[in-house]
């Protein structure tokens, strides 16, 4: 019996991070054949597997015609590709804009596809993005019980509840001892456009100014309004960390006093590790949240600033395995290798 060839096409740093351990446990399971994909922003990413295709399709403009566009050309080039290799299946992660070009291109070529993260809420355009991918999707991988369900009643059938993939590597690097940072007390911060309705940056990053405390804030995605918001980050004086690997990421998420921005893995991985976030704005509103996590307009400094000093203040969070317990990888694999195509 030939093997089942599972397709991946990675597009950002983050979804690589969550997806890293799948992938992983699909290369090592007899039956499957891992195949795969560098495309957009990914090309030049360090990955822990061998490339198979590299796909360039990133227009790099700071705009939302900019998404637009690069979506259709992954469509466009992803059409191209799976005609030629023939996968089975198309593994999918979350909403990023790039993947619905995928996904586009799997459906009309009839390939299957197995889309994680899906029925989840958060509060912007991700959110139809999201939903139109879970309905191009044949496999459904939800984290949560209440996506389950929302599933359900949308589909029916082939949904699986496996927890986040993300808590998989969290897990594994809290195994491997998740050292310190450094000896100083740092706040990190990790925030992303919001391109459903533009947010202000500017009173949170006055009010981390004032704070006398070390700064670390990582690089957002890609997404319309990206550079506008390095340009004004890059004007404070704080450490600026780019492409770190999942393993280090986790570092400094695990170490930080507190997680200021608006990422979304502040609120799963963050709730995982009992990380105290501040998520400042609107880009994650209506996400499932837990104790770890407090909301903050993104106008008001006061808001912010008694949000952070708070959380600061706080002990550590209890550990909570509401998006998984850090097996999602293999029960996901396993469906893979069971589910009737």
């Amino acid at each position: 019996m030939a093997n089942r060839k599972i397709v991946h096409v990675i597009t950002n740093r983050a979804s690589y991070g969550r997806v890293r351990n799948i992938l992983k446990e699909i290369n090592n399971t007899d039956g499957l054949e891992l195949i795969i994909v560098k495309a957009g922003a990914a090309v030049d990413l360090e990955i822990d597997f061998e490339t198979d295709y590299l796909l360039h399709c990133l227009v790099n403009d700071d705009s939302h015609v900019a998404m637009v566009k690069t979506a259709s050309l992954m469509a466009n080039e992803c059409s191209t590709l799976f005609s030629i290799i023939k996968p089975d299946v198309v593994l999918i992660h979350g909403d990023r804009y790039e993947q619905l070009g995928v996904a586009m291109a799997a459906s009309y070529l009839n390939i299957k596809i197995a889309h994680t993260e899906g029925g989840e809420t958060s509060g912007c355009i991700d959110d139809k993005v999201r939903n139109a991918i879970t309905a191009l999707a044949d496999i459904h991988l939800p984290v949560t019980e209440k996506a389950f369900m929302k599933l359900h009643f949308m589909n029916g059938r082939n949904i699986f509840k496996v927890g986040s993939p993300a808590i998989d590597l969290c897990r594994e690097a809290v195994k491997s001892d998740l050292r310190h940072y450094d000896d100083e007390s740092y706040i990190l911060v990790l925030h992303h456009p919001n391109t459903t309705d533009k947010e202000k940056i500017e009173p949170m990053i006055r009010v981390l100014d004032r704070m006398p405390v070390k700064k670390i804030w990582i690089n957002s995605n890609i997404d319309a309004g990206s550079k506008e918001m390095a340009r004004l980050f890059h004007k404070t004086d704080w450490e600026f960390r780019k492409n770190l690997s999942p393993k280090e990421y986790y570092v400094l998420l695990n170490n930080c006093e507190v997680a200021v921005g608006n990422s979304s893995s502040f609120i799963k991985e963050g709730a995982y590790l009992g990380v105290p976030v501040v998520l400042v704005g609107s880009r994650q509103q209506s996400r499932e949240m837990q104790e770890n996590v407090m909301l903050a307009s993104d106008e008001s400094e006061q808001e912010i600033e008694n949000a952070i000093s708070l959380q600061i203040q706080h002990e550590r969070y209890s550990a909570s395995h509401a998006y998984g317990d850090g097996t999602s990888s293999q029960k996901i694999v396993t469906i893979l290798q069971e589910v009737s195509l």
